[in-house]
């Protein structure tokens, strides 16, 4: 085991047991916290930018559907299953294309398309606000938010784009709060919150990771 990554061992033994507390002491069902328990592998893996986190992480996601949908959030239970499950499994196959030194060659956006993005995304949003709360979507600002953020987070990755941790920082930060008005009407979301705070770091670790390895990639002129 290298000691470099023994505290990633040592952060995903304390979050799989603070799930485990959390679900019995609130009576979550256990359906709904399985995925969540995968979910720990499928972040340590992003943690080494390796492939196969898309891979366990597209599987999962058609489970994380019917969770979602049991809690209310269509928005989010229609991303997994139309969105996250696809784009994850075609991630996998295209990080496995595109490899030098057995690591994925990384892009970065331009300043132009930076901006087209932002333009983009504030126009769905608005779209996808009306369309969930004509469905009746609970925490209809929140879902909605979390569930572009989400497909943005899922298109970058697909796209090799060194943007796609920054993107999922601000996803899991938005998941938070909304876990956070959700324990105030089921004390059983407690477990998606300690999950949620546990996703965060490591993609904060993926981000810090990945940048590194696009530096790299751009001092050895590797495109």
């Amino acid at each position: 085991m290298r000691l470099g990554h023994i505290y990633k061992y040592v952060l995903i033994a304390i979050t799989a047991v603070a799930l485990a507390v959390a679900a019995t002491l609130t009576g979550c069902p256990v359906y709904r916290v399985i995925p969540l328990f995968v979910s720990l592998f499928v972040m340590y893996l992003q943690t080494k930018a390796s492939r196969f986190s898309f891979l366990l992480g597209g599987i999962n996601s058609v489970y994380y559907a019917v969770v979602y949908a049991a809690l209310g959030l269509y928005g989010m239970a229609l991303y997994s299953i139309l969105m996250s499950f696809p784009i994850q499994i075609v991630t996998y196959i295209r990080w496995k294309r595109r490899t030098v030194a057995n690591n994925t060659v990384l892009k970065r956006l331009t300043a132009k398309q930076r901006f087209l993005c932002v333009v983009g995304f504030c126009g769905a949003w608005g779209a996808l606000y009306f369309a969930l709360r004509a469905i009746g979507s609970e925490y209809l600002i929140l879902d909605n938010t979390v569930t572009l953020i989400g497909v943005c987070a899922n298109v970058a990755s697909m796209l090799y784009l060194i943007e796609f941790p920054y993107i999922q920082c601000v996803t899991y930060v938005v998941n938070i709060v909304l876990y956070i008005q959700m324990i105030r009407d089921d004390i059983r979301q407690w477990p998606f919150l300690i999950y949620a705070v546990y996703a965060l770091i490591c993609v904060a670790i993926s981000a810090v990771y990945m940048q590194k390895l696009y530096n790299w990639q751009k001092k050895e002129n590797i495109a």
